[in-house]
């Protein structure tokens, strides 16, 4: 009897001490791929990484995202601060020559509700390098899950194209977006995504996207992806790839 209290004993303090390295693991949540955002920050003293590159096939202009990265650190509890860079090469129908864009953007994310329902407000800044025009946009990120296997998000966002703010009844652009993913295998994820957008220069015009696309966790600091997307309304393909590292954090 002795020896079954004993070996009880031992494995109550080995599992309990399992639990306890799992829950030191940060939580690694990143904002690739699709249109939504993570509802999630990064945890305080670490830096993530997000990095990729596409290409969007529009009618008569193509684009090819020759980087999409950002550096996100956690400054607090539930707050991060980000940064980042955008280079862009676009090419017009009939013409040769390729046009070169690039921004640098910089922003927070604070997670208002951190429970089973995640609510998230994220805001940021993009300075173009040419054109001289600055893009600002602000949003709300909503998650849940279902059950173990499956979550779904909810992204409502407000841009504002400074280039147009003195237009009259000029009110900037909205966009709504509906994300379902799915975990079937311990390192494989899967989403669905569905998007509306709608610009109030043009109250005439909005576009509806669909995208889709899956995320493989390499390690549980290191997550590829690969993402497709086409317009519904509009004629419009979206393709790329990204990697997100997270360093270690150094311990003191």
């Amino acid at each position: 009897m002795k020896k079954i209290i004993t070996g009880f004993i031992l494995l109550l303090c080995y599992t309990v001490n399992l639990t306890a390295q799992e829950t030191q693991k940060p939580n690694f949540s990143t904002d690739r791929p699709g249109q939504c955002f993570s509802s999630s920050t990064v945890p305080k003293g670490h830096l993530l990484l997000e990095t990729g590159i596409g290409v969007d096939l529009f009618n008569g202009l193509n684009s090819w995202n020759l980087t999409a990265t950002d550096l996100r650190y956690g400054v607090a509890k539930n707050f991060e601060l980000r940064s980042g860079v955008r280079a862009f090469a676009q090419k017009r129908a009939g013409v040769d020559d390729l046009d070169f864009t690039g921004a640098l953007t910089a922003g927070l994310k604070w997670q208002i509700v951190g429970k089973k329902i995640e609510l998230a407000y994220l805001a940021e800044a993009a300075i173009p390098i040419y054109p001289n025009i600055v893009n600002a946009y602000h949003l709300l990120q909503l998650s849940h899950p279902v059950g173990d296997k499956i979550s779904f998000s909810y992204m409502l966002m407000h841009n504002v194209d400074f280039g147009v703010i003195n237009y009259p009844g000029y009110g900037g652009a909205a966009q709504f977006s509906y994300l379902a993913a799915f975990t079937l295998m311990p390192k494989w994820s899967f989403y669905l995504e569905l998007s509306a957008f709608w610009d109030s220069s043009d109250p005439f015009e909005y576009g509806i996207l669909y995208d889709a696309g899956m995320t493989y966790m390499v390690k549980d600091n290191l997550q590829l992806d690969f993402f497709f997307g086409h317009g519904i309304n509009y004629k419009h393909g979206t393709y790329g790839l990204g990697i997100c590292w997270m360093p270690p954090k150094k311990q003191s």
